[in-house]
């Protein structure tokens, strides 16, 4: 710093016989400039510098945290939605299970009703909790349409297969 600049300008300011405060200036007119004190002049530019950068480091960190904040809020829709598609698949196949084996045919709904006489023919119906086909004894009358000559025959009709051959209702 150039000190000699300061001790001038107090020793003009002595020379002139003036000693006015900055009240009398601003009556008279006259305003401090950077010239009248240039050391005051450079703190202010400094001062106005620095605050300028904190306005800028806080506006930054502001911004920063309101992009967190979002991705947060992203991230936290994004696994709610995982969540529920993982929910709707694995509640899905016992819906469709129940609904796709019911509308294949209304006779594999039937419970197992043998029937008033007693002719002992053997025959297969599906049952509907084991979702497979089962042997019977039909009387030869009565009963219901659950009944099928052959095994073969059951399933086509009526038996779900998620791994095997589907059955001709649910080919694509």
């Amino acid at each position: 710093m150039n000190f000699s600049l300061v001790s001038n300008k107090v020793e003009e300011d002595d020379d002139e016989g003036e000693d006015l405060d900055f009240a009398t200036r601003v009556r008279e007119g006259k305003l401090p400039s950077h010239r009248d004190h240039p050391v005051l002049y450079i703190d202010f530019v400094i001062t106005l510098v620095i605050f300028v950068i904190v306005v800028i480091i806080f506006t930054l960190f502001i911004f920063i945290t309101v992009i967190i904040v979002i991705i947060i809020i992203i991230f936290t829709l994004f696994i709610f939605v995982l969540l529920l598609l993982i929910i709707i698949i694995i509640v899905q196949p016992e819906t469709t299970l129940t609904a796709v084996s019911s509308s294949i045919d209304s006779r594999c709904s039937l419970p197992l009703s043998q029937g008033t006489c007693r002719d002992y023919t053997i025959l297969w119906y599906y049952d509907k909790q084991a979702n497979s086909c089962a042997q019977f004894w039909y009387g030869g009358c009565g009963g219901n349409d659950n009944r099928y000559d052959t095994e073969e025959e059951c399933k086509e009709t009526c038996v779900v297969s998620w791994t095997g051959k589907c059955p001709q209702y649910y080919q694509y």
